[in-house]
């Protein structure tokens, strides 16, 4: 016997889940980002580690002269290049260690530009 089932959704339920963006229903880690959409999936990595002696070399080595954003705390930051390759640039992590932070370029990495 074919039986069809149906999930009962109250109706202001209904309503809030279509008007609420995807990306806005997503989990919020820690660090604050939510994984809005993948830009790409790249499952091999021709990846590059540049370890940097102190907070003042991380930030000093990016480009444009600093953070993008004002108030927020670089605790890492990755290059994406066109050819497939990428770099991350971390702290020392005997210095100071953060795994959030690896994992969240890492993602950049796999997935592209994933948050705005």
């Amino acid at each position: 016997m074919n039986r069809r089932q149906f999930l009962a959704v109250p109706p202001g339920l209904a309503l809030a889940a279509i008007a609420t963006p995807a990306f806005a229903r997503q989990h919020v880690a820690g660090d604050g980002y939510a994984f809005e959409r993948r830009e790409y999936f790249r499952s091999r990595l021709d990846l590059r580690i540049v370890e940097h002696a102190s907070y003042r070399d991380l930030v000093n080595a990016m480009p444009n002269g600093g953070p993008p954003r004002q108030n927020r705390k670089v605790q890492a930051w990755s290059n994406l290049w066109p050819d497939g390759s990428a770099e991350i640039h971390i702290i020392d992590q005997s210095v100071n260690y953060t795994p959030a932070a690896l994992g969240h370029e890492l993602a950049h990495c796999i997935y592209g530009r994933w948050h705005a």
